[in-house]
């Protein structure tokens, strides 16, 4: 029986080492880049009867992200997006600033093409917060969680790797924000 189990352990073993292995440079990476962001019909809403519509967003900003991947096919990711924001003017009394960040985790499914590029999908939940202001009314926030979703393609040469992404993070009272980003990962044992 004991030898049983030393044969199952040590096959266990031999599985993970060669999924590990499999896991293209390293089953842990951190990545960071640069995102163009968008976001429109921004409302936020203090009660039902009382809505304040805010300037849409279409800005740059950064994000930073940590994944495991166990396995060469799937890994799981946390990705923070870092608070982008605008502010419009209205005539010259009215100012209004709108403001978006997000934090989303993922499953992430790659697709390895047998060169040093993978194409990817992933999906999730996020949970972000929504902060508006103007000059004629005091400063609003909402936060929730909502579903979010991704497509992109990597290159990676031994330990380090670049990134093209799509993302889609569902917000609250907008249709959501966009993210196209760039971005430089780095893996690690």
């Amino acid at each position: 029986m004991r030898s049983m189990r030393s044969l199952v352990l040590s096959f266990a073993l031999l599985v993970l080492g060669v999924a590990t292995a499999r896991a293209d440079s390293g089953m842990i990476y951190l990545g960071a880049g640069v995102t163009r962001d968008k976001l429109s019909n921004f409302i936020l809403s203090v009660n039902p009867q009382n809505t304040r519509g805010y300037p849409d967003i279409s800005a740059t900003s950064w994000n930073v992200f940590l994944g495991f991947r166990p396995i060469s096919p799937f890994a799981l990711e946390v990705d923070y997006i870092g608070q982008v924001g605008t502010t419009a003017s209205f005539g010259s009394n009215f100012n209004a600033r709108s403001e978006a960040k997000a934090v989303a985790g993922y499953a992430v499914g790659f697709l390895p093409l047998g060169l040093p590029v993978d194409l990817y999908a992933k999906a999730g939940v996020n949970s972000w917060k929504l902060n508006a202001a103007g000059n004629v009314a005091a400063g609003e926030s909402e936060t929730g969680t909502g579903f979010a979703w991704g497509l992109g393609a990597q290159a990676h040469f031994g330990r380090v790797g670049a990134r093209i992404e799509y993302e889609q993070l569902n917000m609250g009272m907008t249709n959501g924000l966009q993210v196209l980003s760039l971005a430089v990962t780095l893996n690690f044992l």
